[in-house]
């Protein structure tokens, strides 16, 4: 199944509010009262940041990969498929 998806990106600001060993701790939102906290591994992140770093996240679709792993899929059921026949 080919599908062309537009390869918009999304950028968001982040708040890197401390370091829990190998995690950071971000925070991101509008509303100062209203942000969603979320771990990152800390190999995710810049090395010279540093508690209290604003940081930009981009989130973009992977077009080959998710066809990649949609061909991978489809495979895999056609297999499952032929040894069901095989069995009946």
């Amino acid at each position: 199944m080919s599908r062309e998806r537009e390869k918009e990106e999304k950028k968001t600001s982040l708040y890197l509010d401390r370091f829990e060993g190998d995690l950071a701790v971000l925070y991101f939102g509008e509303e100062p009262d209203n942000m969603q906290k979320i771990h990152l591994p800390r190999a995710c992140v810049p090395e010279d940041v540093a508690d209290g770093d604003y940081l930009t996240l981009s989130v973009q679709l992977d077009a080959e990969k998710t066809q990649q792993a949609e061909a991978e899929a489809l495979s895999l059921l056609a297999d499952d498929k032929e040894k069901e026949d095989g069995n009946a």
